[in-house]
């Protein structure tokens, strides 16, 4: 497979402003780095990754595909989603090396081609070639708690205290991301929070969104757990 030819004479205007934001957000990522504000920093990613989203939405390549009078704007749609990627693959490398290196690499992005300066001076080639598609993050299965057992009532405060706090919590969950690295569970609550919010903006089965939730709040758990007691903020 190849990085498809966009037609840049025919660039709507979700295209083109899409294509500004990523190559715009240069200057508020170089400041949220200068201030060693890295939720900052993390949060300007996660914005663009929201726009991404949305423009998918939008254009609706799973539509374009089945009409061959659409192939234009469908190599069109997908050369911007490539680039974009590009740039989210760039600007998470400080963060997430590894999985940096696996989006660029599918990309096709050479070794030499993935600092800053790129993201400003150059855009991904049409023609050259991707690598073998992969997904990016691991799949972790739902796992439902079966213990309906209601618990015993208690009349100790701190043991109130502790249950509300707990609410929601999924402990089989939560002891089995203990078993990541803080790294991977970083990447993991990211990638579930922007999850929800999909699912929230496309009206989503409530159901789903809770089986998001739950694992969310389990993500967050085993981070401060392993992260001497400090909260993900």
């Amino acid at each position: 497979s190849i990085i498809p030819q966009p037609d840049s004479n025919s660039y709507t205007d979700e295209d083109v402003l899409l294509l500004n934001s990523a190559k715009n957000l240069m200057n508020d990522i170089r400041e949220s780095i200068h201030q060693q504000n890295m939720k900052q920093y993390c949060d300007y990613i996660a914005q663009l990754s929201r726009a991404g989203n949305k423009y998918i939405d939008s254009a609706a390549p799973w539509s374009l595909v089945k009409d061959p009078n659409q192939k234009s704007r469908l190599d069109t749609v997908l050369y911007i989603l490539s680039e974009l990627c590009r740039h989210i693959g760039i600007l998470i490398q400080p963060i997430m090396p590894d999985t940096s290196s696996n989006m660029l690499d599918q990309l096709g992005i050479p070794i030499n081609k993935r600092t800053f300066s790129h993201l400003i001076d150059e855009t991904i080639v049409p023609g050259s070639k991707i690598g073998t598609p992969t997904p990016i993050f691991k799949k972790f299965d739902i796992v439902t708690n079966d213990d309906n057992s209601q618990p015993n009532k208690s009349n100790n405060k701190s043991d109130k205290s502790k249950n509300k706090s707990n609410k929601g919590l999924n402990n089989e969950l939560v002891d089995k991301y203990m078993k990541l690295s803080l790294n991977d569970i970083t990447e993991n609550i990211l990638t579930t929070s922007e999850d929800i919010r999909l699912l929230k903006s496309q009206n989503s089965d409530k159901a789903i969104i809770q089986s998001k939730v739950e694992i969310l709040l389990a993500l967050k758990e085993s981070y401060k757990r392993l992260n001497n007691g400090i909260e993900y903020e």
